[in-house]
């Protein structure tokens, strides 16, 4: 059993997470093929994953209660994904299991540099509606934090942040894969969370080094974001809000396969501030997770548990910049 963390107010933290539940086919190469080219690959494996499932298996397994709403097909896929999640103790009620349909797939390709690059077959994930965020209304309203991504349809991610809104429950909007009506979704979500090839879509800003997030961040802050944190990979992450502007610098690890990182940074995010963590410890605890996750082969056994990202912060310690 995990050992369950607890609020300021001494309550099991709860997480509701809204989004995509994918098969994924993780293939392992020297590096990416050109086009038309076809070249032999070193290994392939199949697992469970989606933004979704990766940030709320980040989530329980740092503690949380975590419940999902999202959809899935009627083929093996699905049996396994479900199961995967019954597994890490992630309430499944709200999951809607759609006939003649497939489960979401995710084709990977992982190359010797820790690149990677993620092509989507979004599936039964584009078939969740408004209905089925509605029929979960009472788990929002009991929630602490709502995780949303875009890999649901967009009206579906406007409906769980008005909700969440609604219920003064903190939410959190990771724009990716990004999309320009994320926009729209600014004013109404509490944190942000693009990496830096998502703030440069959304904002036109090539993120390259200080200076150019720090003007990608302005810009989201500008629209209507109240606190961004723009992940950078192995260069850190930067915070910015109306009273903050701060680079986090990176843990030093080994990498191995950066594939789902961002969705551990946010699953450990949510939890970290629903236990109102200070809003750059809780990033920073993010960081330390979304480390420990890269030195992992596979995004669906990546996440750390809560005793482990505490272990490496005790041994690791990372800075703050204000800018």
């Amino acid at each position: 059993m995990k050992k369950s963390q607890i609020d300021n107010l001494g309550r099991p933290v709860k997480v509701v997470v809204v989004g995509s539940v994918n098969c994924d086919l993780t293939t392992y190469l020297t590096d990416f093929p050109l086009k038309n080219q076809t070249v032999m690959a070193k290994k392939s494996v199949l697992s469970i994953g989606g933004k979704g499932v990766n940030q709320a298996i980040a989530a329980a397994k740092d503690g949380a209660n975590v419940s999902f709403i999202g959809c899935v097909g009627d083929d093996l896929f699905a049996s396994n994904a479900l199961n995967y999640l019954h597994t890490h103790q992630i309430n499944t009620d709200n999951i809607r299991r759609i006939k003649n349909q497939s489960t979401g797939t995710a084709s990977i390709l992982v190359t010797e540099q820790r690149e990677n690059i993620i092509a989507v077959a979004p599936g039964a994930n584009w078939l969740l509606t408004v209905e089925d965020v509605y029929n979960a209304e009472e788990l929002i309203r009991q929630a602490d934090v709502v995780i949303v991504q875009l890999e649901i349809p967009a009206e579906v991610v406007k409906v769980v942040l008005e909700l969440s809104r609604k219920h003064h429950v903190l939410s959190v909007l990771n724009p990716a894969p990004a999309a320009d009506y994320a926009k729209s979704l600014y004013s109404l979500a509490d944190i942000v969370t693009p990496n830096e090839t998502e703030a440069a879509e959304l904002t036109g800003i090539e993120v390259k080094d200080n200076d150019s997030v720090v003007e990608a961040a302005n810009i989201m802050l500008s629209e209507g974001v109240k606190q961004v944190v723009i992940t950078l990979g192995e260069k850190g992450s930067y915070v910015a809000s109306n009273e903050i502007q701060q680079l986090i610098s990176p843990f030093s690890v080994d990498a191995l396969d950066p594939t789902g990182a961002g969705d551990v940074f946010n699953g450990v995010l949510a939890v970290a501030r629903a236990q109102k963590l200070p809003f750059i410890d809780a990033v920073v605890r993010a960081s330390a997770a979304a480390a420990l996750s890269v030195t992992k082969p596979l995004a669906q056994d990546a996440a750390p548990d809560h005793q482990q990202i505490n272990q490496f912060l005790q041994l690791n310690s990372t800075t703050s910049t204000q800018m």
